[in-house]
């Protein structure tokens, strides 16, 4: 008698997985395609309306062409109301002029000219199927994911583009809610848009950065972004401060509505959900939130995404809601675009240079210039988190440290000659060094051999037959 060989177990294994994972997706796939059609738009990397000759592309005349058809339509992009009359303006402005700093400069965002023509292509065929002079937002997160606006990865990863659409077929084209006198959510509510008004960040600049100014260690980091701000704003750039101080509750509430609005399944959904609840009890936050909706998984994601909207949030991670520098009044998330084609800045050591921008391919924006990065990194005392598009990290040392530090060493004696290397006493903290080839190599030998016949059993070996 013969046990399974490898090879039968293999094939075995793969069956059993191919016919549990194929079978309920596309069951799953056609219930998310009828949630996420409420609120979506089909989207592709192709134009189907506007006419673009691809051996020798006329981005002025497919522009003029998408504003004839756009009409009054008006629809908002990243924060901008654009119609047909824009475009066709857009087209016929400075001719003489690159194409891409005409738009840049004229729609005040980092746009990529193929792939915002792309978007507007399948605008256009939306229209056609009676979206048209309905309200449209493209929100700058949702811009930002599918690559009509200019994203971190196209930047600081160039062999990892934003191509739109980006690896998706739909785009979420609902209104955020975010109203000023949006209810909050009370104890025991589902997910849902309202919990932003739960736990709030100070509203208002100066609000913002006195909250900063109480807990940053450093103490200076709010007079740093106060004067870098006031800077951009004096020469025109468009200028946001959106977080310096978050409470933990918040931080973990959109870390949550991101990463439920990505899961795909019922199980998936009810996985993770339990791990919601697991660390909102483990981290102490003790957040009266319901996690699952009772209208089901599927409600479940949808209430999550709209939730991650209404929180703007384009990316966060398990390791940033456990602890992120805007706990500690060490992080602040500001924008500013439309910056001018030249740029001066002023920094506290006193340095001063200015950043010509003038270039077409300058993305005029102050979150994905290298140069404009490199620079305040050095003189302002910040650090840019490449990735996450807002982001900058104080990197300035405490004063309370650096005069602990001055005193210091001030009265440090000085460090005595080398001499023959120092007895290390093993104290418990650690293992003690191994005091042989025997003693460092036989945990390894042993752990292999223990490998190797667990690994021969699994496979199977041949009965001895009885002897006649």
């Amino acid at each position: 008698m013969r046990l399974l060989s490898s090879a039968t177990k293999t094939k075995l294994l793969l069956a059993v997985f191919l016919l549990f994972s194929l079978l309920p997706q596309g069951t799953n796939a056609r219930r998310r395609k009828k949630v996420a059609s409420r609120h979506t738009i089909e989207v592709n990397d192709k134009l189907d309306v506007i006419v673009l000759d691809e051996k020798s592309p006329d981005y002025r005349k497919a522009y003029e062409m998408a504003g004839k058809l756009m009409g009054r339509w008006t629809i908002n992009f990243a924060g901008v109301g654009i119609d047909g009359h824009d475009l066709l303006r857009l087209a016929k402005k400075n001719p003489d002029e690159p194409f891409v700093r005409t738009l840049r400069e004229g729609i005040g965002r980092p746009i990529d000219k193929h792939d915002f023509l792309l978007l507007i292509d399948d605008l256009l065929v939306a229209a056609k199927k009676g979206l048209w002079g309905k309200p449209v937002y493209i929100l700058p997160g949702r811009a930002r994911k599918v690559g009509a606006l200019l994203h971190p990865q196209d930047v600081f990863r160039r062999d990892r583009p934003r191509d739109y659409p980006y690896f998706v077929d739909q785009l979420h084209i609902d209104p955020p809610r975010r109203r000023p006198k949006m209810p909050a959510a009370h104890d025991g509510d589902p997910l849902g848009p309202n919990w932003i008004m739960r736990y709030r960040n100070p509203i208002g600049r100066e609000a913002k950065l006195r909250a900063l100014a109480k807990l940053n260690p450093s103490g200076t980091f709010a007079n740093r972004i106060r004067s870098l701000l006031n800077q951009l704003e004096e020469q025109g750039a468009q200028v946001g401060l959106y977080t310096t101080v978050r409470d933990r509750r918040r931080g973990y509430l959109m870390w949550g509505a991101y990463s439920l609005s990505k899961r795909k399944s019922k199980r998936s959904v009810k996985a993770f959900v339990k791990r919601l609840n697991r660390l909102n009890h483990e981290w102490g936050l003790n957040i009266p939130i319901q996690w699952m909706h009772p209208r089901g998984w599927e409600a479940t994601v949808e209430a999550a995404r709209k939730m991650a909207d209404a929180f703007d949030v384009v990316y966060a991670t398990k390791t940033g809601a456990m602890r992120s520098n805007h706990y500690d009044g060490k992080a602040v998330d500001f924008t500013a675009v439309a910056l001018p084609r030249k740029l001066t800045l002023t920094a506290p050591d006193g340095m001063q240079k200015t950043f010509d921008l003038s270039d077409p391919d300058q993305s005029r924006d102050f979150n994905l210039t290298p140069e404009i990065i490199a620079w305040v990194e050095r003189h302002f005392q910040m650090k840019k988190l490449q990735l996450d598009y807002p982001h900058w990290n104080d990197t300035a040392k405490p004063e309370s440290s650096l005069m602990e530090l001055a005193a210091s060493m001030a009265d440090m004696p000085l460090p005595p000659p080398p001499g023959p290397p120092e007895l290390h006493v093993n104290n418990g903290a650690c293992p003690p060094e191994p005091s042989s080839w025997f003693d460092s190599t036989y945990p390894f030998v042993a752990s292999g051999l223990l490998v190797s016949g667990l690994f021969l059993l699994f496979l199977g070996i041949r009965k001895k037959k009885p002897a006649s």
